[in-house]
């Protein structure tokens, strides 16, 4: 009997709001979203983001901590991308530069390039090893990254990518806001 009498208080405490429960229509599914957008903070910069400048696009695979730059379909001008990263919380600190080859990827000459992305001591993600093409960043610091293509030498497109945050976790990227 205490327990039909104890329910029955409960959910008439939660149907009226006495609980400090919600009852109207936007506050619970401001209630339900909550969960959901602070999982969604914490993971800022953890999705796959792609930037497009003429006929290349840049990929950021935070699976993997990769960032992609791939030219083209109809273009094979390109031989490599220079990879920028640009400190911003850091005054003086020196812009560091990464040159890397386009690739041939499935039987097409020069497609992409890729730079993995790692902070200090970290070495495998996703079961991937960081061996060629990496650059261990600082924890604690902020990067503007900016992927330059170059054909013989000469940068002939640009495409700024977004803010490189780097911390013990790992790295992660924001999409750059158009303007």
């Amino acid at each position: 009997m205490k327990t039909i009498v104890i329910a029955t208080v409960t959910a008439a405490a939660l149907l009226t709001g006495c609980a400090g429960v919600p009852t109207d229509t936007a506050s619970l599914r401001d209630s339900a979203a909550q969960p959901f957008r602070f999982v969604a903070e914490k993971l800022g910069g953890a999705q796959p983001i792609t930037a497009r400048q003429g006929d290349v696009t840049v990929k950021w695979r935070p699976d993997v901590q990769v960032v992609e730059a791939w030219r083209g379909e109809d273009s094979s001008r390109y031989t490599d991308a220079a990879f920028e990263l640009r400190p911003l919380n850091k005054p003086g600190a020196q812009s560091s530069v990464e040159r890397v080859a386009l690739d041939d990827l499935h039987g097409q000459p020069k497609v992409v390039a890729a730079l993995h992305l790692r902070t200090i001591g970290q070495h495998k993600v996703g079961g991937q090893e960081c061996a060629d093409n990496c650059v261990y960043l600082f924890p604690g610091l902020q990067y503007q990254l900016r992927v330059t293509m170059f054909r013989n030498g000469a940068p002939k497109i640009s495409v700024p990518v977004g803010v490189v945050t780097v911390d013990d976790d790992g790295v992660k990227v924001r999409q750059q806001k158009s303007s």
